[in-house]
């Protein structure tokens, strides 16, 4: 039976699908030329009931074989094509990590400025502050030697009596700050002595005169104490004084307290002072 344009009508369309989609511009999506497959069949189906020709079976498996081909070649274009979009969209992906971590960095780095600047401006402050209020500084005194006793011709009577010594005590700044409004209030065995409003004391005094502090040490008391109040602009303190005779002499010792606590903030003791009343509590 020779060719009829019924079946060579659509041969010419399904021929010309195929060209194109194997040469042409335009590649069909995945499943499409399945489609058209089942298309063919159904042509093939129809005409093979009519007696068709050897050369037309031949040309519907040519153009079954290229619809598979052309199916093929879509797939592997798909994949193709997904595979450059995920290589583009990890090299966007790190490209947006990289600036990420770029920001991150210069952010950790400005801020690491900042706070070098915050902790500049607060070691300012603190330093401002101390040189204010005190800051650690803190005051006590220390002593000379004990002069005395004395007879009724070593010194006037206005001073010392018959068979009192004298010690004078020398305010010292423990501290690189100033110390303000340093008031001392000073008892001992013949009562309150006279106050002294000491203002405010600089480290490293040089040149400034100070008032001293001169405790009097009364005869017929072997011990005797003397305690001195320090009120200072970085707090109150208390120095307890012992004098003991020593043979014809006095040695003491000191314990120095800052309110409210009830440990010394510092001890010492002159030479020769006795170890166990050095350990005794005072109070």
């Amino acid at each position: 039976m020779d060719y009829s344009w019924w079946g060579l009508a659509p041969q010419m369309v399904f021929v010309i699908a195929c060209l194109d989609g194997l040469w042409g511009v335009y590649l069909p999506p995945p499943g499409v030329s399945i489609g058209i497959l089942g298309l063919v069949a159904a042509f093939m189906a129809v005409r093979a009931v009519q007696n068709w020709s050897i050369t037309e079976k031949v040309v519907w498996i040519a153009i079954s074989f290229a619809l598979l081909v052309v199916e093929l070649k879509s797939i592997y274009h798909d994949r193709d094509v997904h595979d450059v979009e995920q290589a583009q969209m990890r090299i966007q992906e790190d490209e947006a990590r990289r600036k990420e971590r770029e920001a991150f960095a210069r952010e950790e780095k400005e801020f690491a400025k900042t706070e070098k600047a915050f902790e500049g401006l607060f070691r300012a402050n603190n330093w401002l502050l101390a040189e204010t209020t005190g800051g650690n500084s803190y005051m006590y005194f220390d002593f000379s030697m004990v002069i005395g006793p004395v007879g009724n011709d070593t010194l006037p009577t206005s001073v010392l009596s018959p068979g009192e010594s004298l010690c004078n005590a020398f305010p010292k700044l423990v501290g690189q700050f100033p110390l303000n409004h340093v008031f001392v209030s000073t008892v001992g065995p013949k009562g309150w002595l006279h106050d002294i409003d000491y203002g405010t004391m600089f480290p490293s005094e040089i040149g400034r005169k100070r008032p001293i502090l001169e405790m009097t040490l009364v005869r017929d008391k072997p011990k005797q104490f003397f305690t001195i109040w320090i009120s200072t602009s970085t707090g109150s303190y208390e120095q307890i004084v012992f004098f003991e005779r020593h043979g014809d002499g006095w040695v003491w010792a000191n314990r120095l307290y800052k309110y409210p606590r009830k440990t010394p903030l510092r001890s010492w003791a002159s030479p020769g002072f006795p170890l166990d009343d050095l350990k005794k509590n005072w109070n």
